[in-house]
């Protein structure tokens, strides 16, 4: 509603002074604070519009996308607490229960059923131990990383076991194009470094296996006056 309205805000002021609607009017206080709420919820209405869109499994996706949400909240949050105006400062309050909000959602990824998610995003080509690589969620999370990484090993294990007959090897091949639109916003930042070594086992061989993929979004408030 906000999108519509920002792209309409000049047929919107020339209806209002054309008719003498100025109840109506948006003043030019309130189309900044209408900016501001287009930057902050960008990052939610992307990805609300990507997951509607894609048909395709996107359990692998769900630590990406939480911590690109807490990623953006916290850099706005940054930027909005040192502003002195009202509205301003109540938008940095906002924003805190926001965080604490999705951070609540985001705990429950790794502590209800979290082995589904977490070896999820490892089994998926693209992510693997990429997925974790990150300073923030290292020192938190490090040794959660470490259980998801254990149980798909233990898994696998349990599978070979089962189908002795099949020869199980790593094979290196070119990661899949990323076209869908989420796949695009969620390219990490962060890569694992591939291994050189031959003597790992099938599955360190496939987490450690990455590709250096540096490309995202960002989004500031900080131009806004």
């Amino acid at each position: 509603m906000l999108r519509r309205a920002r792209r309409l805000r000049n047929c919107i002021d020339k209806y209002c002074t054309d008719h003498d609607y100025s109840q109506f009017r948006i003043s030019n206080m309130e189309w900044r604070q209408i900016d501001y709420l287009l930057q902050l919820t960008k990052p939610f209405f992307q990805f609300t519009m990507a997951l509607m869109k894609t048909k395709d499994v996107t359990i692998h996706s769900v630590f990406l996308v939480y911590r690109k949400l807490l990623e953006h909240i916290e850099e706005s949050n940054q930027k909005l607490k040192k502003k002195t105006t009202l509205w301003k400062m109540n938008m940095y309050a906002a924003l805190i229960a926001a965080k604490q909000k999705l951070r609540d959602y985001y705990e429950k990824t790794y502590r209800d059923h979290g082995f589904l998610y977490g070896t999820g995003t490892l089994l998926a080509p693209q992510y693997k131990l990429c997925a974790f690589d990150d300073t923030e969620y290292s020192k938190c999370h490090n040794e959660t990383s470490k259980r998801y990484c254990e149980y798909l090993r233990t898994s696998f294990v349990q599978y070979q076991q089962q189908v002795p007959e099949i020869s199980f090897r790593t094979i290196r091949t070119a990661l899949p194009q990323q076209t869908s639109e989420l796949d695009r916003l969620l390219i990490p930042a962060s890569h694992s470094e591939s291994s050189a070594k031959d003597d790992l086992d099938e599955v360190d061989q496939y987490l450690r296996e990455g590709k250096n993929t540096e490309e995202g979004w960002c989004f500031s408030i900080s131009d806004l006056p």
